[in-house]
């Protein structure tokens, strides 16, 4: 009887803190859609907005494989991301960016956080999601036209997708490395330079696996996945200036 009365109250605190892990990031969520209401033009341009937009011109008078300078000299995944939002609608395009980058890191933060929580570190998973969600720098940064907060919330995901692995050691770990595969070339294709990142995380993630070969096959499907990203961005430009590469800025930077 007292083992039942211990797990309820178990349960009861678990369904709590999964409760307040859902509460903070929508109530930042929703902070953010009063300040956007606000916003001149629903939303910031950024540093390089314009140069973003300038690239998602090119993509919305010739297409994917347009041969404006913009998208040569830099990475074109993140304006080919804007030119698929403004296919939805040019109007609102601003508007579209900030409200889908803002519920994304949302649900990001959520996910990250909900699978922390389930690990030995059950304590630290609210101030966790209270620093991300409420932190103005990064928070914010969702409301501005550029990579900064998508990449963020992709390898939000990508850590949330690991401990979920390891928390679900019976589930197929082949079947994390896609997922984890797949948020690091979404970060990858709006910033190439993330690749290194996403190896790093990679290589340590494959090397808590005994035996080493099954961490290995993991590293191999994941960077698999993940390639598929600057090969996207290569082809592009092979098509459009006929140059294999990602983009020609990479020598300069």
């Amino acid at each position: 009887m007292a083992k039942k009365a211990k797990q309820a109250l178990l349960n009861k605190k678990e369904q709590k803190l999964h409760r307040y892990l859902i509460a903070i990031p929508v109530i930042a969520f929703v902070i953010k859609l009063i300040t956007l209401s606000n916003i001149q033009g629903n939303g910031w341009l950024g540093a390089d907005g314009e140069n973003y937009f300038k690239g998602v011109d090119g993509l919305y008078a010739e297409g994917l494989f347009s041969k404006a300078d913009i998208l040569n000299y830099w990475p074109a995944g993140y304006p080919i991301l804007l030119w698929l939002l403004v296919l939805i609608s040019v109007s609102k395009l601003v508007l579209l960016i900030s409200f889908i980058q803002s519920i994304f890191f949302a649900f990001a933060t959520f996910y990250l956080t909900r699978n922390l929580s389930k690990t030995s570190l059950t304590w630290i998973a609210i101030p966790t999601s209270l620093l991300i969600s409420f932190n103005p720098t990064l928070s914010l940064s969702t409301l501005a036209v550029g990579y900064e907060a998508p990449v963020a919330s992709c390898f939000m995901m990508v850590l949330g997708v690991i401990l979920a692995s390891k928390l679900n050691a019976e589930k197929s770990q082949y079947l994390c490395a896609i997922y984890v595969g797949a948020w690091i070339a979404l970060a990858s294709l709006m910033q190439p330079r993330y690749l290194l990142a996403g190896a790093v995380i990679l290589i340590i993630w494959g090397s808590t696996f005994i035996p080493r070969k099954m961490g290995i096959g993991l590293i191999a499907v994941a960077i698999a996945v993940t390639s598929l990203a600057p090969a996207l961005l290569i082809a592009r430009n092979a098509v459009a200036i006929d140059k294999r590469s990602i983009s020609t800025n990479l020598g300069v930077t």
